[in-house]
């Protein structure tokens, strides 16, 4: 998803819609030997998620490691007097695919928490729910995205994730004062 995502963007920053739009040259990138030279304008977002998926990739892969299993096989019999030998070989591959989930959603989690340190509500907001898609059961990813909805003046959704928090830990005083206070300052 980050490097489709970060591909959008790339592509987007070069190509804009309109010459309208302003061009501001903070990612530039200039590369050259000799008289040969690279310019390319505008790449530092889609770069930053390309190599954030790729980073997740690489991370996912030797975190969790699929298992390959082979078995072998042989069976011999007579038939009419010949001989038949038979050699089998069977290859399973498994890997922990809600293990892999977890791992991703945590990663996304601390990512989100990153972004909002550094400023970025939307772009923590948006991680948050991606987060909350690959493991719905942790009350603290739908809470931290409550948070961010509100701070995002987003909020039916604050409350709407607020309450899922508040399902999924009914004991939670914490969730309860937070939709008190999303309930009053929103409405």
């Amino acid at each position: 998803m980050s490097l489709f995502l970060g591909y959008r963007l790339l592509i987007q920053k070069n190509h804009p819609q309109s010459d309208s739009q302003q061009t501001n040259n903070s990612g530039s990138v200039l590369a050259g030997v000799g008289e040969a030279k690279i310019e390319m304008k505008n790449v530092a977002s889609g770069i930053f998620f390309a190599g954030f998926g790729t980073f997740l990739i690489i991370v996912t892969i030797f975190a969790n490691p699929p298992q390959i299993d082979i078995k072998h096989s042989e069976e011999s019999s007579k038939e009419n007097g010949k001989s038949i030998h038979i050699k089998t070989r069977e290859i399973t591959a498994r890997t922990d695919v809600n293990q892999t989930l977890k791992q991703t959603a945590r990663d996304l989690h601390q990512q989100a928490e990153n972004l909002q340190y550094n400023g970025n509500l939307k772009g923590a907001y948006e991680i948050e729910k991606i987060a909350i898609t690959l493991q719905p059961e942790r009350d603290l990813y739908v809470e931290t995205a409550a948070d961010y909805a509100f701070k995002n003046k987003d909020c039916n959704n604050a409350v709407m994730y607020i309450k899922q928090a508040i399902a999924l830990q009914t004991s939670n005083s914490y969730y309860q004062d937070k939709l008190k206070q999303y309930q009053k300052d929103c409405y």
